[in-house]
């Protein structure tokens, strides 16, 4: 009965331990969507960027990424979205040749799905996109199409990222000068 007590104890306590550290910070796999964007933009090679926080009804906030000499090269979105939880998709997407490729797309809350097998599924459709065309050198937009046998919460990422897409392309094309230039920090800070 001793051993018994001391296991209980021993569990009860580990138990204790991890709720404090859980609640004392974010959720495991949680990063924070304002800079999972920044650093799309800096390893674009974005020198300065610009932040358009809610931005639309659809999308949170845009962010645009300059080169040197101040032409818009890159640009990211946020869109919060229900797929399984309600989590906060990242698209970001680099102007190459005339045409426009999704450069990195990622939902950098997946920690708020708890079921390893739904963030499988999330993040293999976020994968599936990667290095995709959103539009061709010619101006042909070209959708981000869901997979065969896509759940429901899979289109829901596409669709979201269809919609992050157009917003970026347009702003690039666009190239904004009314909004205010920051450089982009160096890794790390």
């Amino acid at each position: 009965m001793r051993l018994y007590h001391c296991i209980l104890a021993g569990v009860t306590t580990a138990m204790v331990w991890a709720l404090s550290l859980a609640s004392a910070g974010e959720p495991v796999g949680t990063t924070d969507p304002v800079q999972a964007a920044i650093s799309a933009l800096a390893s674009a090679g974005a020198v300065t960027y610009s932040h358009r926080p809610k931005y639309s009804d659809a999308i949170d906030d845009l962010f645009l990424g300059y080169d040197a000499a101040g032409k818009p090269v890159t640009g990211a979105a946020l869109r919060e979205f229900k797929t399984y939880e309600k989590v906060t998709a990242m698209l970001a997407v680099q102007a190459a040749d005339g045409a426009f490729v999704i450069r990195s797309a990622e939902i950098p809350d997946i920690g708020v799905i708890k079921n390893a097998e739904k963030q499988n599924k999330v993040t293999g459709a976020i994968r599936s996109v990667t290095g995709k065309t959103v539009r061709d050198a010619s101006g042909k937009e070209i959708t981000v199409d869901a997979v065969t046998g896509a759940t429901r919460y899979q289109k829901r990422i596409y669709s979201s990222f269809n919609l992050m897409a157009r917003a970026i392309v347009a702003e690039i094309n666009r190239n904004a000068s009314d909004w205010e230039k920051k450089p982009v920090p160096a890794a790390g800070g």
